[in-house]
C-alpha cells in the first residue's frame, strides 16, 4: 500500500508499471504455504492499482507478475 500511495503522489512520465508476484492462484495452496493473503486479496490489489494508476487519458498501468510452475 505505501508503494501504491507513492506512485499515485508522483506520477511517472511514462506508463506506470508495478510488478506483483503471484505465488499461487489457489487459496488452498496459499494456506499450505502459510501466506497471509488469498486470491481475492490479490485480485483486489489489481483493481486498486488499476483505479489509482490509470492515466487521465484512460491508459491502464502495466502490471506484470512471475508465475512459478512445477
Amino acid at each position: 500500500e505505501p508503494l501504491l500511495d507513492a506512485m499515485v503522489a508522483n506520477p511517472p512520465v511514462v506508463v506506470p508499471h508495478l510488478h506483483l508476484p503471484l505465488q499461487s492462484g489457489s487459496d488452498a495452496v496459499l494456506r499450505r504455504m502459510n501466506r497471509q493473503y488469498r486470491v481475492g486479496d490479490y485480485l483486489e490489489m489489481i483493481d486498486r492499482v488499476n483505479a489509482a494508476l490509470t492515466t487521465a487519458d484512460g491508459l491502464p498501468p502495466a502490471i506484470t507478475t512471475d508465475i512459478i510452475c512445477g
